[in-house]
C-alpha cells in the first residue's frame, strides 16, 4: 500500500505502532518526577484548561490538541529540569512553569496558515490579553512560540526566563 493511499488515521497508527516497538526516550525515564510535576501543574492550572478549551474551538488546528498537550507538558518538565539544574536547591518558579504550558497549548494555533509559528505568536498575543498575565509574561510566550519552528531565524531573548522557555518549548515540540 502506498502512502499517499492512507488517510492520515491510518498513518496515525503505523506510527504508534512503529513508536511502541523502542523504549521510552531517557528523558521521560530520567526525569520522571519533572514530567509527573509538570503533569499535574498542567492539570490543576485554569487558564492553561481555557486555552485548550479555546484551542479545541479552533478548527484549522493542525497536529490536535494531543500534541499541543504533550509539548505544553514536556516544555514544563524541561523547565523544572533546567531550573534545578541552575539552582541546585529549590523550586522553579511555578509562573515559567505555566507560561511553558501556555507556549505548548497554543504553539501551533496557525498551523495550517504560512509563517505559522509568527502567527501563531500574534493569535496567542490576543489570546494571552484575556487573562492576567504580565506583558513581560505574554511576551516571553509570544517569543517561544516565533521562535519554535526548525531552520528559520529566531530571537534570542535577553532575559534568562524568556530565553529557558523558547528553548523548552523548540525541545518539547522536537520531541513531539
Amino acid at each position: 500500500m502506498a502512502v499517499r493511499d492512507l488517510d492520515c488515521e491510518d498513518a496515525r497508527i503505523i506510527a504508534r505502532r512503529i513508536a511502541s516497538r523502542f523504549e521510552a526516550p531517557r528523558f521521560y525515564c530520567e526525569q520522571r518526577e519533572a514530567c509527573d510535576l509538570s503533569r499535574t501543574l498542567f492539570d490543576n492550572d485554569d487558564t492553561v484548561r481555557t486555552c485548550m478549551d479555546i484551542l479545541a474551538e479552533t478548527c484549522s488546528y493542525g497536529h490536535g490538541l494531543l500534541h499541543a498537550e504533550k509539548v505544553a507538558v514536556d516544555a514544563g518538565a524541561i523547565v523544572i529540569v533546567e531550573e534545578q539544574v541552575r539552582h541546585t536547591a529549590g523550586d522553579s518558579p511555578p509562573e515559567l512553569i505555566s507560561l511553558a504550558h501556555l507556549a505548548g497549548v497554543l504553539h501551533d494555533i496557525e498551523r495550517s496558515s504560512d509563517d505559522h509559528a509568527r502567527r501563531g505568536a500574534l493569535t496567542a498575543a490576543k489570546i494571552l490579553g484575556r487573562f492576567n498575565l504580565s506583558s513581560g509574561a505574554v511576551n516571553a510566550v509570544t517569543v517561544a512560540i516565533r521562535n519554535h519552528e526548525a531552520f528559520q531565524s529566531f530571537e534570542i531573548p535577553e532575559d534568562h526566563a524568556a530565553r529557558l522557555l523558547s528553548e523548552a518549548l523548540y525541545d518539547a515540540d522536537k520531541f513531539r
